[in-house]
């Protein structure tokens, strides 16, 4: 297992640390929901997950993500 802390930030202003989105992550394929977490008023979340790579997205409204993010 491996302990995850993804920061989740405002492009425009990168000192704005983004609360309440939502993070659902999935295995490499993206075809398997693994868990879903929502970051916190620092704009972090955090998840022990078994060492693997997973697909990752995000949603905010308001906000556009990356469509894929993978962690390694």
């Amino acid at each position: 297992m491996t302990a995850i802390t993804l920061h989740i930030f405002d492009n425009l202003n990168p000192i704005n640390a983004l609360e309440s989105v939502v993070v659902r992550i999935y295995n490499q394929a993206g075809d398997s929901f693994i868990t879903q977490l929502t970051s916190g008023a620092n704009g972090q979340v955090s998840y022990d997950i078994p060492d693997a790579t997973y697909w990752v997205r995000f949603y905010k409204k308001g906000y556009a993500f990356s469509s894929k993010l993978l962690i390694v």
